[in-house]
């Protein structure tokens, strides 16, 4: 299996709204590849695997759903992550 890595570039990721909460949705990605972005808490290195969450110093910063990467834009609690992660039927 061979890994790709490359940067994110937020101004092409859709902004995406669920209920109060506001992301970057970047879609046409892999699971298994490694993508680099920047979110609320910095720099961000991940290996995108489908229907998990990130965190980043502690703070969940994005989701990868269905081949979707989900960023946030600002700081959300951990129940409405598990609301979006649990409900949101893309």
């Amino acid at each position: 299996m061979i890994i790709t890595c490359h940067a994110v570039d937020l101004k092409h990721c859709p902004e995406f709204k669920y209920k109060s909460m506001i992301f970057h949705k970047c879609s046409n990605l892999k699971e298994y590849e490694n993508v680099l972005f920047h979110d609320i808490t910095g720099e961000n290195d991940i290996l995108l695997v489908n229907d998990k969450l990130y965190r980043n110093r502690g703070i969940i910063t994005s989701m990868f759903k269905d081949n979707e990467l989900f960023i946030a834009k600002k700081r959300y609690s951990s129940d409405e992550w598990m609301d979006a992660f649990y409900n949101l039927q893309l």
